[in-house]
């Protein structure tokens, strides 16, 4: 085959993985469940703190189903600054450049499920440039880049996460925007370039941005340091100075962000508590995280079954390990520092602590986004770049992108996927409630997960009944005339209950986190 024929076969096949990841993520947006996480960000985007619907709902009042889903709409009379008063309020832990995004969004094409996924789906395209910006400013090489934008663009990891409602995607473009902005400007002032103001000014400016959109950009941030230093050799060069500039800018732009979250600690503490205080065995850990970081390259659900699925983790497992190790030992000197670091400083900062006290930092891959970043550039690297055995990396690189369509493909028609693991059996208890004709499912604030019950109410019946039940006082059952339902009670709710009104609740639906009760009279 001849140079021309081989461009225009690699440029075909480019094309048709792009078309395919376009696919991915904006096929079916409405399909998959509105899970909890999303559904405290439909309320941010209407300018609803927590708060406000809480004082609303734990009333003991019982409302429609209809009523539920009213609140959780696009409010045209609150702003921008409502949300972010509510996130400074309720959850500082998530800064408000994401929320103010959304917030936009729903103002100008509604608040629908397709339109608020629309919103990262969206974004999640800006992450495809820049992926080749940044392979091009590590290691010069175009071909690594294109390797790279494929493999992003059909990865099952940054698919899901591509479509959902939350600020995962903006994060992956600005991680990969400000380390393509701080490798540039090095370069720039190592070549006595002109334009360094604005070239500096682009990496406070990301950084920045970084942080306005989730606190765990200090992880991105640390492995950034790392790479200036080691590129100065600890010596304080021209470029290591004005990167310490840059970064201190960014620190005083987000300073107003910090400072809330100082006044709010014990909100953040509290909202928090989960990944210290529930803890697992360290094997589990480490299952856990080798199953996460498969999530590059291919799916295999929630859990791995069977001894294939194992073989498959174990396998990518050992493709990243030894493309990271390929890459320190062979890899551009700039290049393998900033790559390592990506995936060595968020994994260390979250599951080193859990290694001690068996919390679960870890365990929630989205916080690692980093970290299956770098191992994805360090994987495009090993695949892309010229040298011997090219035939054979073609052929790696031909099964990883069948593996991860294929997975795409899977979880296309999936009510939920592994991200949703606390909704997981949502649906299920919506088939199970609309076996009644006149149901009334009633949660208490302790055990249901508030976003739950709010994310179920959008699959009811809108004539179905729903009560909050509230911490204060004794709570008694309603006259209701047709079946009523517990959602995730806790057994003192329900010890009481028996004791105080003579019922008894009989299990329906029994899942880690979400049980459904029917009570008899």
């Amino acid at each position: 085959m001849t140079d021309r024929g081989r461009f225009n076969l690699w440029a075909a096949a480019v094309i048709a993985v792009l078309l395919a990841g376009l696919f991915f993520r904006f096929g079916g947006l409405d399909d998959r469940l509105f899970w909890h996480d999303e559904v405290y960000t439909k309320f941010f985007a209407a300018g609803r703190s927590s708060s406000d619907w809480q004082a609303v709902l734990y009333t003991g009042e019982v409302f429609s189903a209809a009523d539920v889903q009213a609140l959780q709409r696009h409010d045209p009379s609150r702003s921008v600054l409502d949300t972010v008063r509510g996130l400074a309020a309720d959850e500082p832990q998530h800064p408000p450049l994401y929320y103010v995004l959304a917030r936009l969004q729903v103002g100008l094409f509604g608040d629908g499920v397709g339109a608020l996924r629309g919103l990262s789906a969206g974004l999640s395209l800006l992450a495809l440039p820049l992926m080749f910006w940044l392979c091009v400013e590590l290691f010069d090489d175009r071909r690594v880049g294109y390797v790279a934008v494929m493999l992003l663009a059909v990865s099952p990891f940054f698919v899901v996460y591509a479509t959902e409602a939350r600020e995962y995607a903006l994060w992956t473009v600005l991680t990969l925007a400000s380390s393509a902005a701080l490798l540039r400007a090095l370069r720039l002032t190592d070549a006595g370039a002109r334009g360094l103001g604005r070239a500096w000014g682009l990496v406070s400016a990301t950084v920045a941005l970084s942080l306005y959109t989730s606190f765990s950009a200090a992880a991105v941030i640390l492995a950034q340091i790392g790479a200036v230093c080691a590129r100065a050799r600890l010596r304080p060069t021209r470029g290591a100075l004005l990167a310490a500039g840059s970064m201190a800018v960014a620190a005083l732009l987000f300073l107003p962000w910090a400072l809330v979250l100082l006044a709010r600690y014990d909100a953040f503490a509290a909202s928090m508590a989960w990944s210290r205080t529930i803890t697992i065995p360290r094997s589990e850990l480490l299952t856990t995280l080798a199953v996460n970081a498969s999530r590059t390259f291919v799916d295999v659900g929630p859990e791995v079954q069977g001894a294939g699925e194992a073989a498959l983790v174990a396998g990518l497992g050992l493709l990243l390990l030894g493309a990271l190790i390929e890459l320190g030992r062979r890899g551009p000197s700039h290049a393998r520092v900033l790559v390592i670091a990506l995936v060595v400083v968020p994994i260390s900062l979250l599951l080193v602590p859990d290694l001690v006290s068996l919390g679960i930092r870890s365990v929630s891959g989205r916080y690692l986004t980093p970290a299956w970043l770098g191992g994805l550039i360090a994987v495009a690297w090993l695949l892309g770049r010229q040298g011997p055995w090219r035939v054979a990396r073609g052929g790696v690189l031909v099964v990883l992108l069948a593996l991860s369509m294929g997975s795409c493909v899977r979880f296309m028609g999936d009510e939920t996927v592994w991200s949703q693991s606390i909704s997981e059996q949502v649906p299920e208890a919506a088939r199970r409630i609309a076996e009644s004709s006149a149901p009334l499912v009633v949660g208490n604030r302790e055990l249901h997960y508030p976003g739950n019950l709010l994310a179920l109410a959008l699959l009811l019946d809108p004539a179905a009944k729903l009560q909050f039940a509230p911490l204060e006082g004794e709570y008694r059952l309603p006259d209701h005339p047709g079946d009523i339902y517990l959602f995730c009670p806790n057994a003192p709710f329900r010890e009481r209950l028996r004791a105080r009104e003579g019922v008894t609740t009989v299990l329906l639906l029994d899942h880690l986190h979400l049980q459904l009760w029917a009570v008899r009279r």
